[in-house]
C-alpha cells in the first residue's frame, strides 16, 4: 500500500491500483486485499470533506465572500467522482451476483474510468482556510 495521505479516496484509489496491477497475486487475493484496505479507511472516508461542486475551488471562487459551511460537505454526493468511484466500489464488493473474475474485471473499468475523468482534483481542498 502507499504511504498514507491526508485524502483517503486518494490513498484508497493508489492502494486498489497498486494491488490491480499485481500479476503475481491471484483474484481471490486481490479480493481480499480490496475488503482489508477498504474496511481499514472506512471511517476516515466517512468524515472527509470534498468541495460540494468543483466551482468552489480555490481556482474560482472566492471563499471569503461566502459562508464555508455552503460549499463543504461529506455527505454522498454522486456527481463528485471519487463518491462515485467510492460507492461503485462497495457495490461492485459486496455483489453476490458477480462472480470473483467479474468483480476484478469491473473494478479495473472502475479505476480506468476515474482515472480518465477529467478534474477530479478540482473536488480536493487543498487548502483549508486556516483560523487566525
Amino acid at each position: 500500500m502507499y504511504k498514507q495521505s491526508k485524502n483517503p479516496y486518494l490513498f484508497l484509489i493508489k492502494s486498489i491500483k497498486k494491488v490491480h496491477q499485481n500479476a503475481s497475486l491471484t483474484v481471490e487475493g486481490k479480493l481480499a486485499i480490496y475488503k482489508k484496505i477498504l474496511t481499514s479507511l472506512e471511517s476516515e472516508l466517512k468524515v472527509y470533506k470534498f468541495y460540494r461542486h468543483p466551482a468552489f475551488n480555490n481556482n474560482w471562487y472566492v471563499k471569503d465572500s461566502i459562508n464555508n459551511n455552503s460549499i463543504i460537505e461529506s455527505k454522498l454526493n454522486l456527481k463528485n467522482p471519487w463518491h462515485l468511484f467510492l460507492d461503485n466500489f462497495k457495490k461492485i464488493m459486496n455483489s453476490s451476483l458477480l462472480t470473483k473474475e467479474t468483480k476484478d474485471k469491473n473494478l479495473a473499468i472502475e479505476l480506468s474510468w476515474f482515472y480518465n475523468t477529467l478534474r477530479v482534483e478540482d473536488w480536493i481542498i487543498n487548502n483549508p482556510k486556516r483560523k487566525n
